[in-house]
């Protein structure tokens, strides 16, 4: 997939989260797509959530019992699903999250690119 205006370049991911809406119950959802900054969640029946509202996501490795806490916020609400907008996470849960992007890119060699010249999320 391309970077377009969100300045990063997505991954197609499918990989099982949990999302937290303004303080409500944990929820379990699946990603659409994932990039640095943000990720696209499938939402079957869409939650109660609004424009910016605040979203804790919980990122489970596959191979341990790791979970990478990362907050963001709501930035586009669908009928299939929201997208979110990172807003913070540890340095640890970023590692992560660059690994699920390098695994699931469609161009690796340009997402490595982008990983070298934005080091950051943002």
């Amino acid at each position: 997939m391309g970077a377009d205006r969100r300045g990063r370049v997505r991954s197609v991911c499918e990989h099982e989260i949990a999302l937290r809406f303004d303080g409500s119950d944990f929820t379990d959802y699946t990603t659409r797509n994932i990039s640095l900054s943000g990720m696209y969640v499938n939402t079957k029946n869409p939650p109660v959530c609004t424009l910016q509202s605040n979203v804790e996501i919980i990122l489970s490795s596959i191979h341990d019992d790791i979970k990478h806490k990362v907050k963001g916020h709501i930035v586009r609400i669908e009928s299939e699903g929201v997208a979110i907008q990172f807003d913070s996470m540890d340095v640890n849960a970023f590692g992560y999250l660059k690994l699920i992007v390098l695994y699931s890119s469609e161009d690796l060699e340009s997402t490595i690119d982008e990983c070298n010249k934005k080091v950051g999320f943002k």
